[in-house]
């Protein structure tokens, strides 16, 4: 693992504890907005710092991402946790851009190495998205090319508070250990592949099936991104489960661990 120091701290906390520590650390603010979501001021502590880094798992085009770095505390770089590199995009150009490829930890990837899931499963597909009138529509059409037997989850659309009904990391993991194929969409129309998405189906021994216009696959090499829900069915009748899952398998093995990536980052920060 890495040989450094470190303390993990929520924004909540931080708003409560002894801050005497921060003067001169490096440090990494991940998705600061919603950190900020725990009080406008909750982040302050952290201009006494040497480094700050915010580090986010977003397509760089979005307006969710340019808001990021609106007011708040001033960051010196960018960490952007994903598959593929979107420095050409980045629009802040005095914020240098870091990129960092979201491979499994080493202990995941062990556990991905020595899956053997098998399909069918009780469930076909399933959807866990914010509700929104266009991923109503996505839905049906699922509903129509794969069948009724799936997991859909569709809340509203609420800040990301813990007790706020949103669906735990540990509850999304038992829904898709019962799933074939966890399908999405992103909710805006740049080219982009939601890493974590990845991760979560794979280490359930789901099969992951991001649906778009398959710009950002092309150019990634990444597996079964599809053009439409119409595709993801047609191939879903033509090659068994297991071999769709080896071929994720092999992409999230292949690519070395996050501690590898993240090494390599540190040491040109």
């Amino acid at each position: 693992m890495l040989d450094i120091d470190t303390k993990l701290v929520s924004a909540a906390d931080l708003d409560e504890c002894d801050t005497s520590w921060i003067r001169g650390v490096t440090a990494f603010v991940v998705n600061p907005v919603e950190c900020a979501l725990s009080g406008r001021t909750v982040l302050s502590p952290l201009r006494k710092s040497g480094f700050r880094a915010a580090v986010l798992a977003e397509c760089v085009e979005t307006n969710w991402y340019r808001d990021q770095f609106v007011g708040g505390i001033g960051y010196e770089a960018v960490i952007d946790v994903g598959f593929v590199d979107q420095a050409s995009r980045h629009q802040f150009p005095n914020m240098p851009y870091r990129f960092l490829f979201n491979a499994p930890l080493p202990l995941e990837c062990d556990q991905i190495a020595s899956m053997k899931p098998r399909y069918p499963r009780s469930l076909t597909w399933a959807l866990v998205a914010t509700q929104t009138t266009e991923r109503v529509r996505f839905s049906h059409e699922l509903l129509s090319a794969l069948g009724p037997e799936c997991f859909l989850f569709l809340p509203d659309v609420r800040p990301v508070r813990p007790g706020a009904g949103m669906l735990s990391p540990a509850a999304l993991k038992r829904a898709l250990e019962k799933t074939k194929f966890y399908v999405w969409r992103s909710h805006h129309n740049y080219p982009y592949y939601e890493s974590f998405r990845f991760l979560d189906a794979v280490l359930a021994g789901s099969i992951p099936c991001k649906i778009d216009g398959g710009a950002i696959a092309d150019s990634a090499g990444l597996p079964h991104t599809y053009h439409s829900v119409q595709a993801l069915a047609d191939e879903a009748n033509e090659r068994t489960g297991e071999d769709l899952f080896e071929e994720h398998r092999e992409f999230a093995l292949d690519r070395g661990t996050l501690v590898d990536h993240l090494r390599e980052l540190l040491a040109d920060v």
